[in-house]
C-alpha cells in the first residue's frame, strides 16, 4: 500500500522492488536499486524518510 499522508506523497524509483504487503505512507523517498520485503512499514508522517541507492529492508522492518 502506497498513501499520502499530510500532502505529502511517497517518491519511489521506477527499478525499486516492492514486495506485497508492504506500507509506505507519507514523505518518503525510495532511492534506485531499492528493495523493501514483506511486511516491510516505512513512514514519513512526522519527518521525511529516505533511502540511498539500494538498500534492503527486509521482512516485517519498520523505519520511522
Amino acid at each position: 500500500m502506497i498513501k499520502p499522508f499530510g500532502g505529502k506523497s511517497p517518491n519511489i524509483a521506477p527499478d525499486a522492488f516492492i514486495a506485497p504487503g508492504v506500507v509506505v505512507i507519507g514523505d518518503v523517498t525510495i532511492g534506485a536499486q531499492s528493495s523493501l520485503w514483506y511486511n516491510t512499514v516505512v513512514r514519513g508522517t512526522s519527518a521525511a524518510s529516505s533511502s540511498a541507492r539500494a538498500p534492503t529492508s527486509r521482512t516485517c522492518a519498520c523505519c520511522t
